[in-house]
């Protein structure tokens, strides 16, 4: 069957120096890029646009 996975795209912004932030963000960069090699389609949305990337 077909799944849909949501997240937010955090390497756009500032990195922080807290340590803990940094590393959520990160962690969840990672998590993205191994679910977006591994998708059949990615979409970015941006203003409630989706843009197909994959």
């Amino acid at each position: 069957g077909k799944e849909i996975f949501v997240s937010n795209e955090v390497g756009w912004g500032v990195i922080p120096e807290q340590t803990p932030t940094r590393e959520y963000m990160e962690k969840l960069a990672k998590i993205n890029r191994e679910l977006a090699q591994k998708a059949d389609e990615v979409y970015l949305m941006v203003a409630g646009i989706a843009n197909r990337i994959k």
